[in-house]
Formats: structure tokens, sequence, C-alpha cells
């Protein structure tokens, strides 16, 4: 089915100390299996579109269709499953079989499948079927086949090359169907930068989009090239070994217990001590204070942010990429914490504290909010530059001035993108714009979420 549209936590609403667990954990799993997925591969939950080719997909009467900007039917409600659209085409189900439509709900051809889905990074679809949905392939969106094997799954599309999997080996395949090269690997992960990440006999490298194998695999772990760096691990031993290169194989500087990146800098460490290191190779030495420290390069929305956490054992701090406190988890006296988190839009992290009568709002970027607070319990989270917070159990969003721009009277909200909210009440949703107007009637069981990279 789809997506559920509403997730808390996937709205940036996670606390300091919860974010500083995450992204700890985060990298040391990194570690363990070596590699991690590349920012161009994976797909935000966070980063909300509503409206995609002017339409948006509703369920009601358990039956799925699709809606204008204006909330008219434009494909009616006749669809046990249906997917977003993607140059006028869209995957829909009936019963147990898949098929194409276009955008007057016409069916494209005759073929039908037990299971499709849009690859819009290929702009292709995705073929399935066979025992647990296995045995894929791939076609155009007029319904030509280009290509049918036995693969176990077949990634999403990187710059042009899809990986796959087939009989516990690795390998990729253009947007044309073809076999980037005949070699299959012990592992791969999708191309970043012009670089794919490749394993062989227990042994990690990367190779070019001809398929050739530019930097030997001669490494423990790697992870995805992004403007022209990776970060990758030797063990010696029994200890790993952290360095950056380029993409010539050069190591521009190494012997670290852990590196990890924001958008412009390394966060590095070595015996207990935390050190900054910028593309340049310039060293900043952390406060010895700090007992952890972690970035959140590895995920896909970490290498847009420019701040990371900090722990020393008693409190967590936002630094900025030169090292300085810009908050920390500890309230102001009379204050207690509510929640911290990034805006998944501008990647400004925030936090938020407040009393009985005050909310306190800080972001990395500098933003000081004081609004006027009645309610004894606190929930909140920031996206796209607007605040959605709950007042005696009901939802409202004001932005950073403190202007209230949709009133407290919903049982929750979803901030999208494309400048909506998506507002649930008494069990049903439906869609505001940010000055409070009815877009969509408050009707629907369930309203469908776009990811930003679609």
């Amino acid at each position: 089915m789809i997506r559920k549209w509403y997730n808390k936590e996937k709205q940036g609403g996670v606390n300091l100390k919860k974010l500083f667990q995450i992204l700890l954990y985060a990298i040391v799993f990194s570690a363990l299996v070596g590699c991690v997925k590349p920012v161009s591969e994976q797909k935000s939950d966070y980063e909300l579109d509503l409206f995609v080719e002017g339409k948006i997909l509703v369920q009601k009467a358990g039956k799925y269709g699709f809606l204008n900007k204006k909330g008219e039917i434009v494909i009616d409600f006749i669809y046990d499953y249906a997917n977003k659209f993607y140059n006028g085409v869209t995957v829909v189900k009936v019963d147990s079989e898949f098929f194409l439509i276009d955008e007057e709900g016409n069916q494209l051809s005759d073929q039908k499948f037990a299971y499709l889905s849009i690859e819009p990074h290929g702009g292709l679809v995705k073929i399935g079927g066979g025992f647990l949905g296995y045995s894929y392939g791939l076609m155009d969106l007029t319904g030509k086949v280009l290509l049918e094997d036995n693969f176990n799954f077949i990634d999403d599309f990187s710059e042009g090359f899809a990986r796959y999997k087939k009989d516990r080996k690795y390998g990729f395949i253009t947007e044309k169907g073809k076999y980037l090269t005949e070699v299959e690997y012990d592992y791969a992960e999708s191309f970043s930068d012009g670089l794919a990440i490749v394993k062989i006999d227990s042994k990690y490298g990367y190779i070019n989009s001809k398929g050739e194998l530019v930097i030997d695999t001669i490494y423990d772990g790697a992870e995805p090239f992004f403007e022209g760096l990776a970060v990758v691990v030797v063990k010696t031993d029994q200890k790993y070994s952290y360095q950056v290169i380029d993409k010539t194989g050069n190591t521009l500087f190494s012997d670290y217990d852990m590196i990890e990146r924001t958008k412009n800098v390394f966060v590095c460490s070595k015996e207990g001590k935390f050190f900054i290191i910028d593309k340049q190779g310039n060293i900043i030495p952390l406060s010895e204070k700090y007992t952890e420290v972690v970035a959140g390069g590895i995920e896909d929305w970490g290498k847009n942010v420019t701040f990371f956490v900090a722990s020393d054992g008693e409190a967590e701090y936002a630094l900025d990429e030169n090292g300085r406190e810009i908050f920390s988890s500890e309230p102001e006296e009379g204050y207690e914490m509510a929640n911290s988190g990034i805006d998944f839009v501008t990647f400004k992290g925030w936090v938020a504290f407040y009393n009985e009568s005050t909310l306190i709002l800080k972001t990395t970027a500098g933003d000081y909010l004081e609004y006027s607070w009645t309610s004894e319990d606190l929930e909140i989270y920031v996206f796209n530059e607007k605040i959605a917070l709950s007042q005696n159990d009901k939802w409202g969003v004001i932005d950073f001035s403190g202007k209230q721009i949709i009133k407290f009277r919903y049982d929750f909200i979803t901030l999208t993108r494309d400048g909506c909210a998506v507002v649930e009440k008494d069990g049903l949703l439906g869609v505001l714009d940010l000055k409070g107007n009815i877009i969509i009637p408050i009707e629907y069981e369930d309203i469908d979420y776009w990811d930003i990279d679609y």
C-alpha cells in the first residue's frame, strides 16, 4: 500500500541525544559492514512534495484515485493500488494485476504483471514476479520490455546506472537495459560522484562509468565519493585505520581511529582526541572535554549539513564546522528540552526548550524565537522554514517571526516541500495551503506524499 504520510520522527523531530546515538550507531555499523549507501541511491522520506505532475494520490472507500490542485477528481477511485505519475505514466493495480495507465486513466497496453513499479531516476519501470517478487526486469514507459532475467533485485538508477544482484553476485545495467560490464562483484554500491564501490575477495575499490577498475580493491571498508573525496578503511593489527583519498587513489590524510564528514570538513578522532580537518588538510583540534563526536555524512542528508554533534558525557552540543558550540541540549534555567532535529529542506539543525509560558527555538543558522506558550506538553518539528507544533493536543503552524499560519485545530499536521500541509482531523485527511485555506477537503482515508529526489 502507499506509505502513511505522517511520521513525527521522520519530520525531523529527533531528540539531540537520540540524534547523537543514531549517528554514532551508523558510524560504528558502517565500519563493520565496510561501506554504506551513497547519497545518490538513498531516497529520503523527510523531504516531501505533495503534488507531482499536478496530481495527488488519495484513498477513499478503500480505493485509490487522483485529484488535481483544485481538489477535483481527475482519475476515479477504482484501483486497489496506485503509484506516482512519471512523465504522464503511472502504475496501478486491480485485483492481483499491475499495469500502466496514462493521465486520462487509459490502459497503455494489454500487458499485465504480478508486480510493477516506476523507477523515476532512470525513467523506467521495474518488472517483478515469481516467488516473493523475485525475477526482476525492466521496461520503458510505453511497455516495451528492455531486459528480463532472474535478478534478486534491481536497485534505483544513479548517474545512469543501476546495480543488480543475481546468484549472489552484483553488477550494473544501463538505462537502455544493457550490462555495463561482464564482470560481476562480490558486492557493489550505486554510483556517486562518477565512481562506484565494488568488492572483490573481501576488499573494496572503485570503478568508473566505463566499468574500469580505477582504484584497486585494497581497502577493508569504503564510503562513496562526494565532491572528489572519499573515506576508506584499512585494517592493520586488529585496528581500523581511517583515511581520506581522492579520485586517483592518493591518500590525503590517514591513520585516524574514525573519520566522518559534514558538507565542508572532516571530523576525525585519534587516541581519544578529536579534530576537524578541512579539504586542504588544515587541522583544528577540538576541546578535550568531548568524549564523543559524530557527524551525519554517511546519511543521505549528512553531506548537506554544516554542523555536527558532540558529547561530554553529560550534555550534547551542536558544533559548527570551525568547532564552535552553537547550542547544547542543556536547557536554560526554568526550561526543559522539548525536542531537536534537522530541517530536511534547509538542513539547519534546531533545538526547542519550553516552560509553562514560553517556547524557545534555536537553529544552527542563528535563528532565535521566543513564543508565548500555554500548554503543559509540547510536540514540535521544523520543516521548510516553518514550525509545526501542538498546543493543548491540537496542531498548528507558525513561522520564525511567531506569526500563526495555521490555527491549532488539527490532530496532526505534516508540512510538505511544495508549500502545503496535510492535516488530520477525526481520522480523515485533507490538504491546506500555508494561509490555512482548504485545497483538498478533509475527507480522505489516506494521502500519498512524494520524495524530494523524485
